[in-house]
Parts: structure tokens; C-alpha cells; sequence
């Protein structure tokens, strides 16, 4: 039974871990989180440039429930609103 609960958490952690990079790509995850020697604080970049360089600025997962920040100049929204009315 104790296996069994430590094997869930770890399954749990991820299926997280999965997901975020899947929402994410892996370039952006790998700036959010920071290089392994130093990572990122929570919700914070190393710079203002690799924050604003993607238009996902902010991104929190809470168990299942994702939350996301994103940020487009009226080019990008222009765009996106025509692909999305052209589905």
C-alpha cells in the first residue's frame, strides 16, 4: 500500500511535468524554469528580453486547472481572430 501511494505521487508529478511541456513547447518551459544550476523563482524570468520574447508571459498549473498569461501586439491578434474566424 505505501509503494503503491509514493508510485501515484510520482505518476501525478508526471503527468504534470508532460502536460506543462506539451502547453508549453520545450524552449519556453526551459525558460520558465531557468537552467538546472540556477532555476527561476516563482513566476520570474533571468531577464526582461526572455520574458518578452514569447507571448506567453505568465503560466501556473494548480493540479488540473492551467492559468495563462498572454500578450499580443494587434498584428498577432489580428491574425489570430482571422484564423479563428476562418475554423
Amino acid at each position: 500500500l505505501i509503494r503503491g501511494l509514493g508510485f501515484a505521487a510520482f505518476m501525478f508529478q508526471y503527468y504534470g511535468l508532460v502536460l506543462d511541456i506539451l502547453t508549453l513547447g520545450l524552449t519556453r518551459a526551459s525558460e520558465i524554469a531557468g537552467p538546472p544550476e540556477h532555476p527561476n523563482e516563482y513566476l520570474c524570468f533571468k531577464d526582461a528580453e526572455t520574458e518578452t520574447q514569447h507571448p506567453i508571459r505568465m503560466y501556473t498549473r494548480y493540479i488540473d486547472k492551467v492559468f495563462m498569461v498572454l500578450k499580443f501586439d494587434s498584428e498577432e491578434s489580428r491574425d489570430l481572430i482571422q484564423r479563428y474566424l476562418t475554423e
